[in-house]
């Protein structure tokens, strides 16, 4: 069976299970293959707490910004200057607070302690901050930057569009990006120092 595994993926069993290469060609004995189960499941025990699961404010502030963003995006097209990158700044926040407000995990797996791992996947959502080791010490920060930007965008965006569209018309779609990417930074910024 084991060689059958090989060829079919590149790898054994037990290597697949302990995410790592083996350099030994004999079988497992009983105390490694009890080692490379007990590895495997602990990956797997961790119940998976969702945000919609725990008592929290976030999904509260996030409907606000939803509504407040709404009556911003209205007023820009009253005014004429309602862009697409409004609407896809706008849209953008929207997608990631609904991820990060109600779907995010609370905690994650043993296996982010354990490894630097700089990736983070849940289904569709695919998230690679280079530099940025996920584990479950700076999570929490991560998940705090990423809804405040969120909210603050949905509510901020219409009203600074708005504003430089009554400065001038020309360069408020360029300064709302700068004030947009400003943003972005600080609260990356904030989120490095907080770790």
């Amino acid at each position: 069976m084991f060689e059958i595994d090989k060829k079919k993926f590149g790898a054994f069993v037990s290597e697949l299970l302990m995410c790592e290469r083996m350099i030994q060609e004999a079988p497992l004995d009983a105390n490694q293959a009890e080692a490379v189960v007990q590895t495997a499941l602990s990956y797997t025990e961790d119940k998976t707490t969702r945000a919609y699961q725990t008592k929290t404010k976030w999904p509260i502030i996030y409907f606000c910004s939803v509504i407040i963003g709404s009556v911003g995006a209205i007023l820009n097209y009253q005014q004429q200057a309602l862009s697409e990158t409004l609407i896809t700044v706008i849209g953008l926040g929207i997608i990631f607070g609904v991820y990060f407000c109600f779907m995010v995990k609370t905690k994650l797996p043993v296996y982010y302690d354990e490894n630097r791992c700089g990736l983070y996947y849940d289904g569709p959502v695919r998230m690679n901050f280079s530099g940025i080791a996920f584990n479950n010490s700076n999570w929490p920060y991560v998940v705090r930057v990423i809804r405040i930007w969120s909210c603050l965008t949905i509510v901020l965006f219409p009203v600074i569009n708005l504003g430089m569209n009554f400065l001038n018309a020309d360069c408020g779609t360029k300064i709302a990006h700068c004030v947009f990417l400003l943003f972005l930074e600080v609260n990356m910024l904030f989120y490095e120092t907080e770790c």
